[in-house]
Protein backbone atom coordinates (compact mmCIF):
# COMPACT_ATOMS: atom_id res chain seq x y z
CA UNK A 1 0.00 0.00 0.00
CA UNK A 2 1.00 3.75 -1.31
CA UNK A 3 1.02 6.28 1.66
CA UNK A 4 -0.99 8.41 -1.42
CA UNK A 5 -3.90 5.86 -1.04
CA UNK A 6 -4.82 6.79 2.78
CA UNK A 7 -7.41 8.96 3.29
CA UNK A 8 -6.92 10.98 6.35
CA UNK A 9 -10.54 11.86 6.50
CA UNK A 10 -11.16 8.54 7.50
CA UNK A 11 -8.81 8.94 10.34
CA UNK A 12 -9.86 12.66 11.51
CA UNK A 13 -12.83 14.00 12.41
CA UNK A 14 -13.66 17.52 12.85
CA UNK A 15 -15.79 19.50 15.10
CA UNK A 16 -16.68 22.24 12.57
CA UNK A 17 -16.35 21.52 8.99
CA UNK A 18 -12.96 23.11 6.93
CA UNK A 19 -11.37 23.25 3.71
CA UNK A 20 -10.23 19.49 3.00
CA UNK A 21 -7.11 20.90 1.76
CA UNK A 22 -6.65 21.09 5.24
CA UNK A 23 -7.93 18.45 6.95
CA UNK A 24 -6.19 15.79 4.56
CA UNK A 25 -2.42 17.69 4.43
CA UNK A 26 -0.30 15.46 6.50
CA UNK A 27 3.34 14.19 7.08
CA UNK A 28 3.95 10.72 5.18
CA UNK A 29 7.38 9.17 5.90
CA UNK A 30 7.20 6.33 2.81
CA UNK A 31 8.68 7.66 -0.48
CA UNK A 32 9.48 5.92 -3.73
CA UNK A 33 13.24 7.63 -4.85
CA UNK A 34 11.94 9.16 -7.74
CA UNK A 35 12.65 12.59 -8.56
CA UNK A 36 10.09 15.64 -8.60
CA UNK A 37 10.55 17.42 -11.27
CA UNK A 38 11.75 21.57 -10.90
CA UNK A 39 8.80 22.84 -11.63
CA UNK A 40 6.61 21.28 -8.81
CA UNK A 41 9.38 22.55 -6.33
CA UNK A 42 9.44 25.99 -7.57
CA UNK A 43 5.37 25.85 -7.25
CA UNK A 44 5.99 25.16 -3.32
CA UNK A 45 8.43 27.87 -3.19
CA UNK A 46 6.19 30.56 -4.96
CA UNK A 47 3.42 29.28 -2.29
CA UNK A 48 5.74 29.68 0.37
CA UNK A 49 6.89 33.03 -1.00
CA UNK A 50 2.64 34.22 -0.83
CA UNK A 51 2.39 33.73 3.16
CA UNK A 52 1.41 36.96 5.35
CA UNK A 53 4.03 38.47 7.32
CA UNK A 54 3.86 41.15 9.95
CA UNK A 55 5.10 44.16 8.77
CA UNK A 56 5.82 42.41 5.42
CA UNK A 57 8.79 41.56 6.87
CA UNK A 58 8.67 38.61 4.55
CA UNK A 59 11.97 36.97 6.95
CA UNK A 60 11.92 33.15 5.63
CA UNK A 61 14.88 31.93 3.25
CA UNK A 62 14.92 28.76 1.70
CA UNK A 63 17.84 25.94 1.32
CA UNK A 64 17.52 23.43 -0.93
CA UNK A 65 19.02 19.97 -2.28
CA UNK A 66 17.92 17.49 -4.71
CA UNK A 67 19.64 14.21 -4.16
CA UNK A 68 20.91 14.02 -7.81
CA UNK A 69 23.26 16.83 -6.43
CA UNK A 70 26.91 16.70 -4.94
CA UNK A 71 26.31 18.93 -1.84
CA UNK A 72 22.92 16.29 -1.01
CA UNK A 73 25.42 14.49 1.80
CA UNK A 74 25.59 17.89 3.58
CA UNK A 75 21.83 17.85 3.90
CA UNK A 76 21.27 14.70 4.64
CA UNK A 77 24.26 14.84 7.23
CA UNK A 78 22.56 17.91 9.15
CA UNK A 79 19.62 15.19 9.78
CA UNK A 80 19.21 12.97 13.33
CA UNK A 81 19.56 9.10 12.52
CA UNK A 82 15.91 8.53 13.02
CA UNK A 83 15.33 11.03 10.11
CA UNK A 84 17.89 9.29 8.00
CA UNK A 85 16.58 5.90 8.54
CA UNK A 86 13.80 7.32 6.23
CA UNK A 87 15.09 10.50 4.37
CA UNK A 88 17.05 8.59 1.75
CA UNK A 89 14.63 8.17 -0.48
CA UNK A 90 13.37 11.51 -0.65
CA UNK A 91 13.96 13.74 -3.43
CA UNK A 92 15.27 16.68 -2.14
CA UNK A 93 16.10 18.53 1.28
CA UNK A 94 15.03 22.14 2.54
CA UNK A 95 16.19 23.91 5.26
CA UNK A 96 14.32 26.47 6.44
CA UNK A 97 16.14 29.89 8.00
CA UNK A 98 14.20 32.98 9.87
CA UNK A 99 16.48 36.13 10.01
CA UNK A 100 16.09 36.45 13.54
CA UNK A 101 17.89 40.32 13.26
CA UNK A 102 16.50 42.88 11.01
CA UNK A 103 18.69 44.63 8.75
CA UNK A 104 18.84 47.38 11.07
CA UNK A 105 20.46 45.04 13.44
CA UNK A 106 16.95 45.05 15.78
CA UNK A 107 16.09 41.43 16.38
CA UNK A 108 13.11 39.97 14.71
CA UNK A 109 10.65 38.96 17.51
CA UNK A 110 8.36 37.38 14.67
CA UNK A 111 11.11 35.61 12.71
CA UNK A 112 9.98 32.28 13.33
CA UNK A 113 6.41 32.79 13.36
CA UNK A 114 6.42 34.20 10.19
CA UNK A 115 8.57 31.44 8.33
CA UNK A 116 5.84 28.75 9.94
CA UNK A 117 3.60 30.60 7.98
CA UNK A 118 5.67 30.23 4.61
CA UNK A 119 6.09 26.43 5.65
CA UNK A 120 2.21 25.79 5.96
CA UNK A 121 1.78 27.64 2.49
CA UNK A 122 4.66 25.02 1.27
CA UNK A 123 3.19 22.07 3.37
CA UNK A 124 -0.46 22.72 1.48
CA UNK A 125 0.84 23.06 -2.00
CA UNK A 126 2.63 19.97 -2.02
CA UNK A 127 0.07 18.02 -0.86
CA UNK A 128 -2.30 19.64 -3.63
CA UNK A 129 0.15 18.32 -6.27
CA UNK A 130 0.02 15.00 -4.70
CA UNK A 131 3.86 15.08 -3.31
CA UNK A 132 5.24 13.96 0.55
CA UNK A 133 5.77 17.01 2.20
CA UNK A 134 7.43 16.03 5.93
CA UNK A 135 8.52 18.57 8.00
CA UNK A 136 11.21 17.46 10.92
CA UNK A 137 12.72 18.74 13.82
CA UNK A 138 15.30 16.37 14.17
CA UNK A 139 18.41 17.93 12.79
CA UNK A 140 21.48 19.71 14.10
CA UNK A 141 20.71 23.24 13.64
CA UNK A 142 24.30 24.05 15.50
CA UNK A 143 25.66 22.00 12.07
CA UNK A 144 24.01 24.19 9.73
CA UNK A 145 26.12 27.11 9.62
CA UNK A 146 29.03 25.37 9.65
CA UNK A 147 28.08 23.14 7.18
CA UNK A 148 25.85 25.03 4.45
CA UNK A 149 27.63 28.59 5.56
CA UNK A 150 24.38 30.38 6.57
CA UNK A 151 25.18 34.09 8.13
CA UNK A 152 24.22 34.29 12.14
CA UNK A 153 21.47 36.23 11.47
CA UNK A 154 19.69 33.54 9.92
CA UNK A 155 18.27 31.03 12.50
CA UNK A 156 17.19 27.29 11.45
CA UNK A 157 13.76 26.55 11.98
CA UNK A 158 13.29 22.93 10.58
CA UNK A 159 13.99 20.42 7.48
CA UNK A 160 11.26 19.54 5.12
CA UNK A 161 11.58 16.19 3.18
CA UNK A 162 9.73 16.14 0.13
CA UNK A 163 9.37 13.50 -2.96
CA UNK A 164 7.04 11.49 -4.32
CA UNK A 165 4.54 8.76 -2.35
CA UNK A 166 6.22 5.69 -1.52
CA UNK A 167 4.78 2.12 -0.45
CA UNK A 168 4.91 1.92 3.47
CA UNK A 169 5.97 -2.01 3.69
CA UNK A 170 9.59 -0.44 2.66
CA UNK A 171 9.42 1.67 5.87
CA UNK A 172 11.19 0.02 8.91
CA UNK A 173 8.64 -1.30 11.30
CA UNK A 174 8.52 1.19 13.53
CA UNK A 175 8.11 4.16 10.68
CA UNK A 176 5.54 1.68 9.47
CA UNK A 177 3.63 2.02 13.04
CA UNK A 178 3.76 5.51 12.07
CA UNK A 179 2.65 5.95 8.48
CA UNK A 180 -1.04 7.21 9.32
CA UNK A 181 -2.23 10.77 9.94
CA UNK A 182 -2.14 12.37 13.65
CA UNK A 183 -4.43 13.65 15.60
CA UNK A 184 -5.39 17.13 17.17
CA UNK A 185 -6.22 18.54 20.64
CA UNK A 186 -9.51 19.07 20.75
CA UNK A 187 -10.88 22.97 20.26
CA UNK A 188 -11.92 23.01 24.42
CA UNK A 189 -8.29 22.44 24.65
CA UNK A 190 -6.79 25.51 22.93
CA UNK A 191 -9.30 27.81 22.32
CA UNK A 192 -11.38 29.69 25.08
CA UNK A 193 -13.34 32.82 25.43
CA UNK A 194 -11.60 35.59 27.90
CA UNK A 195 -8.37 35.26 29.90
CA UNK A 196 -6.60 32.09 30.00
Amino acid sequence: MKNSEIRPGSYRKTQHPIETLILERWSPRAMSGEAVETGQLMRLFQAARWAPSPANGQPWFYLFTTRDRADWPLFYGLLDAGNQEWCHKAWALVLVLAEAVRPNGRPNRLAGFSSGLSVQNLLLQGHALGLVTHPMAGFYPEKVAETLGTPPEYDPQIMIAIGQPGKIPELSARNQAREYPSQRKALSEIVRKGGF
